[in-house]
C-alpha cells in the first residue's frame, strides 16, 4: 500500500472516529488496533486501543503500513458503549517532521519511546527516556535502562531511523516514576 492510500483511508476514518486495524509488516510481525487522530504528509498519529484500554498514543510512517482496516463492527460497538470513544483526544503535535514531532513532545517534559523497528534479530532499537535536544537530523534522549537508571550522557537517534515514537502510555507513566540516578 502507497502512502498516499493509506493517508486517504486514515482521513476519512478520523473524520467518524473509526477504529483501526493496520499492519506495518516491513517493521513488525503483528497487527495493531487504534483510533487515529491526526496524519501528515508522511507520519501519522494513532491512539493505541489494546483488549478495551486506551494506551497511549503512536506517531508511525505513513510508508511502513502495508494494510489497513476499519473496524466497524461489534468489537467498535463495544469500544463505544464502553466509552472509550468519547475519550479520544487530539494533542496538539506537529506532524511535519521527527523534529517538529519531538520538539513537541519535549515541550511537554514528559517521557516517551522512541524505536527503530526491523524484522532483523538485534536490529531493532529502544530508547525510552526524555529528550534533551533536537537537532536538523538527530535528536538526544537521555535514556533510561530496564532497571530504571538513567544513562549518564544522551543517546543519538537519527531521525531517518526512527519508525515509531510513543507517549502517553501506561508503560512509559509507570516505568517514569520508579527512574534513579546511578
Amino acid at each position: 500500500m502507497n502512502k498516499q492510500k493509506a493517508k486517504k483511508i486514515i482521513e476519512d476514518g478520523i473524520k467518524n472516529k473509526m477504529l483501526f486495524r493496520y499492519w506495518r509488516k516491513r517493521v513488525e510481525f503483528y497487527s495493531s488496533f487504534g483510533y487515529f487522530c491526526n496524519v501528515g504528509s508522511d507520519l501519522a498519529m494513532v491512539l493505541n486501543e489494546d483488549d478495551f484500554i486506551l494506551d497511549g498514543y503512536h506517531i508511525i510512517r505513513l510508508k511502513d503500513i502495508t494494510e489497513i482496516e476499519l473496524k466497524n463492527d461489534y468489537y467498535d460497538y463495544i469500544l463505544e458503549q464502553e466509552g472509550l470513544k468519547s475519550k479520544v483526544v487530539v494533542p496538539q503535535i506537529r506532524l511535519d517532521s521527527w523534529q517538529t514531532v519531538l520538539e513537541d513532545l519535549q515541550s511537554t517534559g514528559k517521557n516517551l519511546i522512541i524505536e527503530s523497528e526491523s524484522l532483523e534479530e538485534d536490529k531493532g532499537q529502544f530508547g525510552i527516556g526524555e529528550i534533551t535536544k533536537t537537532y536538523k537530523t538527530l535528536v538526544h534522549l537521555k535514556h533510561f535502562d530496564a532497571d530504571g537508571i538513567w544513562d549518564d550522557g544522551p543517546t543519538i537517534i537519527p531521525y531517518n531511523t526512527i519508525t515509531k515514537v510513543i507517549f502517553d502510555s501506561r508503560y512509559v507513566s509507570v516505568f517514569s516514576k520508579y527512574t534513579r540516578e546511578q
